[in-house]
């Protein structure tokens, strides 16, 4: 694998592990925010970050030209948002390890690029397959 996609897996990461902390270390907070009962324009971070990030990666090359930055970004918010929720109803439905593991695969930057599929590994897959109940 690149070094350039190493450091692109790296921040996708930091990104996923901050959302799972947050979400693990005030389940109120991000239960009221996830369920729609404050107003999103009053709390919502922007995705701006994110989709010129994808932006940058789809002018590099890196990330596949039929996925649009805005698109993309709205789309794995909104994924990891409700993924989120329903972890914290209960758990014990998936390992934190695999929550993180799956989300940081299914970032676009990630999953829409041609660098994601020399990351993956058979064993990992096996892993995570084992944990299904």
């Amino acid at each position: 694998a690149s070094a350039f996609a190493g450091d692109l897996e790296s921040e996708v990461r930091a990104l996923v592990e901050a959302a799972v902390s947050l979400a693990e270390e005030y389940p109120e907070a991000f239960r009221v925010l996830a369920g729609g009962t404050v107003p999103r324009s009053t709390v919502r971070l922007s995705l701006r970050p994110v989709e010129k990030r994808l932006a940058d990666l789809s002018s590099a090359g890196h990330l596949d030209p039929a996925i649009d930055p805005q698109v993309a970004a709205k789309a794995f918010d909104v994924m990891q948002e409700g993924v989120l929720a329903w972890w914290l109803e209960d758990p014990r439905r998936a390992p934190r390890e695999a929550l993180v593991e799956t989300l940081v695969h299914l970032h676009p930057a990630l999953a829409g690029s041609a660098l994601g599929s020399e990351r993956r590994t058979p064993k990992r897959k096996q892993d995570l397959a084992s944990r299904v109940e």
